[in-house]
């Protein structure tokens, strides 16, 4: 049986992004607050001035992205400045395949919008969960009257360059036998 965090517990919530060779592997970790860690239910909290690290990498340089694509992963991390404009309540069944978050802003308590992001299943570590990154996400407006994908141009270069590579054996092939 697996012991659930404990409401109050501070722990880490890390992304694991996919490299040029296809691994998965943390790339970003945030401190998050438990509020509640049951078998089917997760929420987290987030504040301002909760810390953030990025892990080492080569980055391809490029591309258009707010996001680069990783390379390789080095060894080592680096601080990222402190969250400091959301308050964040992440909602999520750890074996779904999205959580949904809700953004508050800091210095009018107003809720900004609804966040939904498109990731793996949340895997249990010994120090908070790690879940992986697909790319994609959704921004909802507060009164839930509109939304907007985030990111989809990332998600269409990936999709393209996966293709890509995966056919670039048969095309040598195929080229070889013409010659």
């Amino acid at each position: 049986m697996v012991t659930p965090f404990v409401p109050g517990q501070t722990i880490a919530w890390r992304n694991c992004a996919r490299d040029a060779s296809g691994r998965h592997e943390p790339s970003y970790a945030a401190a998050m607050r438990v509020v509640r860690d049951g078998p089917h239910d997760l929420a987290l909290y987030r504040a301002p001035g909760y810390p953030m690290g990025r892990r080492n990498a080569d980055l391809l340089q490029d591309v258009p992205f707010r996001h680069l694509p990783v390379i390789r992963y080095l060894d080592g991390w680096r601080s990222d400045p402190a969250w400091g404009h959301w308050h964040v309540l992440l909602l999520m069944n750890p074996d779904a395949h999205h959580a949904i978050s809700l953004f508050w802003d800091a210095a009018t308590g107003g809720l900004d919008f609804w966040y939904v992001d498109l990731i793996g299943p949340a895997q249990r570590r010994p120090f908070g969960f790690d879940f992986v990154e697909h790319g994609l996400d959704i921004v909802v407006e507060p009164d839930l009257s509109r939304w907007r994908w985030k990111d989809e141009d990332e998600l269409e270069w990936a999709v393209r360059e996966v293709a890509t590579a995966a056919l670039r054996p048969t095309i040598s092939i195929a080229k070889a036998k013409t010659r």
